[in-house]
């Protein structure tokens, strides 16, 4: 268990479940306010000391440390506006004001990093003397710690809870340490007369700036247009729905995330020779295991299949030697035929992975090799794009 999930459970969160949806919000708050106190801190010794010592690179750090305290203000924001309910205008809850709230913390940080990345340029063309003692230099190495242990605590609360928002702050934060050690060359080289660094180190924080803006605005924006289900994610549905009895396959999962609030779409293959009822009865059993163990809104498609007979297994024998000739894993789904003694129609889908032209040659080598054997059969192949699984 994460030694923060640990310290948690002995403080605030004595009687609950930290990973409970209806607690995303409470740890995404105190992540929030936790950051604040201490960012703020931090800022106010980066600011003293860069007034001492007069090096831009640590006005530039400081400044950065300031940014954390104003993402941190809007990441609580975020997280009370996705904790409201559904209402008439958001049918599917506010849980994306989470992604929004990380794209409005990376335009800050851009923002304020090509601020310093200006004034860099100017440092470096018009240096100015900078005077730097042990104790600044102290006082930063001491700004670096604080900061890699909040990184840590904001990444570890993002495990908990799953949230993008609370990893990018902790990038954030572990930019700023980072940032940091480049200020604590700046400082040690100007103990020797080193005055170019300064105005390099401010550029290179600048530059970190810039990247950790552009790294978070990129999986804001991924995650709003919609990122792809993870692997994982999709075998714990399929093994939560196969362990319903009459369920035979699953296929075309489909998940919509909403911050805390997972939408997922699937089909579930059965027996065709089973009746209309135990089908619905199946359907409604995959759904109500999905949504207690995952948390979610789920809605499932009934596909029969035609399971037995001879006519199938002569089709799967045929399907499966093109697909060992040209070293493909055989894959099919929804497998439908048409007519008892002699097959009037031959349906089912081909999963083609997105992006994957190849499989379209394997679809017209499928209707070769069934017509030659079928040849008054209709041959219906439908591709369907999906993620590789």
């Amino acid at each position: 268990m994460l030694l923060t999930e640990k310290i948690l459970k002995s403080t605030c969160f004595k009687k609950e479940d930290i990973r409970a949806p209806q607690n995303r919000a409470k740890v995404g708050i105190l992540e929030g306010w936790v950051s604040i106190i201490l960012n703020t801190a931090l800022f106010l010794i980066k600011l003293l000391f860069s007034l001492i010592t007069g090096s831009l690179a640590l006005m530039a750090d400081a400044f950065h440390t300031l940014s954390d305290v104003i993402t941190s203000g809007i990441i609580i924001v975020g997280f009370k506006i996705s904790h409201k309910p559904a209402d008439r205008e958001h049918p599917f809850g506010h849980g994306r004001a989470e992604m929004i709230t990380t794209l409005t913390v990376a335009l800050l940080i851009g923002v304020v990093g090509f601020e310093f990345l200006k004034s860099g340029i100017l440092r470096l063309v018009h240096p100015v003397p900078v005077t730097a003692d042990w104790l600044a230099i102290a006082a930063v190495i001491f700004t670096i710690v604080i900061k890699e242990l909040l990184s840590q605590f904001s990444y570890q609360l993002g495990e908990i809870i799953d949230s993008n928002t609370l990893r990018g702050d902790a990038l954030h934060h572990r930019s700023d340490a980072i940032s940091s050690v480049l200020v604590v060359i700046a400082l040690i080289s100007a103990k020797f007369n080193f005055t170019h660094l300064d105005g390099i180190m401010g550029i290179a924080v600048a530059g970190f700036m810039l990247y950790s803006g552009f790294d978070l605005a990129r999986s804001s924006i991924d995650d709003l247009l919609g990122r792809p289900i993870s692997p994982e994610m999709v075998e714990k549905i399929r093994k939560i729905a196969l362990a319903v009895d009459g369920a035979l396959n699953v296929h075309d999962v489909i998940v919509h995330s909403y911050g805390n609030s997972n939408f997922i779409s699937l089909h579930v293959e059965v027996p065709d020779t089973i009746t209309p009822g135990k089908m619905h009865t199946i359907s409604d059993q995959v759904e109500r295991d999905i949504t207690r163990k995952m948390n979610a809104d789920v809605v499932t498609h009934i596909d029969p299949v035609t399971m037995e007979g001879e006519i199938i297994r002569k089709i799967k024998k045929l399907l499966k030697s093109v697909s060992s000739d040209r070293k493909i894993k055989f894959r099919i789904q929804d497998l439908r035929v048409v007519g008892q003694t002699e097959p009037e129609a031959i349906l089912f889908e081909l999963p083609v992975p997105i992006g994957d032209k190849s499989m379209i040659n394997l679809k017209e080598d499928y209707i070769h090799v069934l017509r030659k054997h079928f040849p008054r059969a209709d041959i219906l192949i439908d591709l369907k794009p999906q993620l590789s699984q």
